[in-house]
C-alpha cells in the first residue's frame, strides 16, 4: 500500500479494519473463517438470550432464535446455511441483529 492507495480511501469499515492493524496493532479476528474467533459470537449471542441450533446435513445450519418479550407467540433470529460452520454462524448472527 503506498500513498496513493491511502489517499483513495473512504470513511468506513475499510479503514477502521486498516487503522486497527497498522495503526493500533492488533489483528482482526478471522471470525468467519475460524471457529474459536467464531465461538464468541455464539457465546454474545447466548449471553444475549439467545438459542442456538447447529445442524450439519451435508452442510451446516445455524439459528438463532428468542422469543419477543412483548409478544410470546413471536419468534426473533435468523438462520443461514453455509458449507462452512464460522461462516453459517456469522451469517446467522448478522442476520439476527442486522435483519432481525
Amino acid at each position: 500500500m503506498d500513498k496513493t492507495d491511502i489517499d483513495s480511501m473512504t470513511a468506513g469499515r475499510g479503514m477502521d479494519v486498516f487503522i486497527t492493524k497498522m495503526l493500533m496493532g492488533k489483528d482482526i479476528p478471522p471470525y468467519s473463517t475460524d471457529l474459536k474467533a467464531t465461538w464468541e459470537i455464539v457465546e454474545m449471542m447466548i449471553s444475549e438470550g439467545y438459542d442456538v441450533e447447529i445442524e450439519y446435513n451435508g452442510s451446516w445450519y445455524v439459528t438463532f432464535t428468542k422469543y419477543d418479550e412483548n409478544d410470546p407467540d413471536w419468534v426473533l433470529g435468523g438462520s443461514a446455511q453455509e458449507d462452512q460452520l464460522p461462516f453459517a454462524i456469522c451469517k446467522a448472527a448478522l442476520l439476527t441483529r442486522v435483519v432481525g
